[in-house]
C-alpha cells in the first residue's frame, strides 16, 4: 500500500467468519473494506491500482468466482463459467497458477466469489451483513454473501491482476464442507432446478512451477502473456472434451 492510508483490523477470536467479519465492519472507519484470509500474500509491489480500479468499476469483487451459480461449491459450474487466479503451494513442494479463466483485467456477471479475498464498499457490506445464523462455522460464508450481493443486483467481478499466493490449498471435498451443502440448498432452493455433474478436474490449473520466483516473474512482468497462455489452455481443455459423432 505505500504511502496510502490503510487500516488493519484482525478479528484473533472469531466464532466463525461471519461472526468475526460482522465485527469487523462495525470497527473499521474505512470505506472500502476487504475481507481476507489471514494465510494470503499479495504478489505485487503495489496492489493500489488494481484495488482502485476493482472498487471504482463493481460493488463487490473478489480473485476467483463464477459466472454461474450451481451451489456451494462455485466450482462445480466449470470452465468457462469460473474466472479468476491464484497461486498455490503443492503437497510436493511444488507451485501452481489455479487459472480458472481469464478474459479481462476485471470480469463482470459473476454471481458467487470466493472467500480467500472479497473487497466490498462498506455501505454494501452493512446492508447484506455476513448470515452468522445460517453458516456459523468457517464454510459457506463466502459464495452466500456474494450471491445475496448478485441478487440484489450489486455489480459483482472478479479481478485478474490482483494474484495471491494462498498459502492453503483450497479443498471442497472435505466433511465439514458438504455439511454446509443443505443450509445452503435450503437457503437457496432455486439452485436446484439446474442439473448438473461434480468434476473434481476441471483443467483450473495451469501451468506447473517448482521455482515461486518464476511465477512472481510471469505474474508481473509478464502478465499479459500469461492470460493468453491462460486463455488457450482453457479452451483447449474444453475441446478435449468435446465429443463428436
Amino acid at each position: 500500500m505505500h504511502d496510502s492510508p490503510w487500516e488493519l483490523i484482525h478479528i484473533k477470536d472469531a466464532k466463525g467468519m461471519c461472526e468475526g467479519y460482522n465485527r469487523g465492519i462495525l470497527e473499521c472507519s474505512g470505506e472500502y473494506l476487504i475481507f481476507l484470509h489471514d494465510d494470503i500474500e499479495f504478489v505485487s509491489n503495489d496492489i493500489r491500482p488494481a484495488l482502485a480500479h476493482s472498487f471504482k468499476n463493481s460493488d463487490v469483487f473478489g480473485v476467483v468466482g463464477t459466472r454461474l451459480a450451481l451451489g456451494l461449491n462455485f466450482t462445480s459450474a466449470g470452465l468457462p463459467n469460473v474466472v479468476g487466479l491464484c497461486v498455490e503451494k503443492n503437497s510436493n513442494g511444488t507451485y501452481e497458477i489455479m487459472v480458472a479463466g481469464v478474459d479481462g483485467i476485471l470480469m463482470h456477471g459473476i454471481q458467487m466469489l470466493d472467500g480467500v479475498l472479497i473487497g466490498c464498499h462498506k455501505h454494501v457490506a452493512k446492508k447484506l451483513k455476513w448470515d452468522e445464523i445460517s453458516f456459523p462455522g468457517w464454510h459457506g460464508y463466502d459464495v452466500d454473501f456474494s450471491y445475496r450481493a448478485h441478487l440484489n443486483g450489486y455489480r459483482v467481478a472478479v479481478c485478474a491482476y490482483l494474484p495471491i499466493y494462498h498459502y492453503t490449498q483450497s479443498s471442497f471435498w472435505d466433511n465439514v464442507f458438504l455439511d454446509v451443502e443443505p443450509v445452503f440448498d435450503k437457503k437457496f432452493p432455486q439452485l436446484k432446478q439446474f442439473s448438473h455433474q461434480l468434476i473434481e478436474n476441471t483443467g483450473m490449473r495451469y501451468p506447473g512451477y517448482s521455482d515461486f520466483s518464476q511465477i512472481i516473474c510471469d505474474l508481473t512482468i509478464g502478465f499479459e502473456q500469461l492470460m493468453i497462455d491462460c486463455a488457450k489452455h482453457r479452451y483447449e481443455h474444453l475441446a478435449g472434451d468435446l465429443k463428436f459423432s
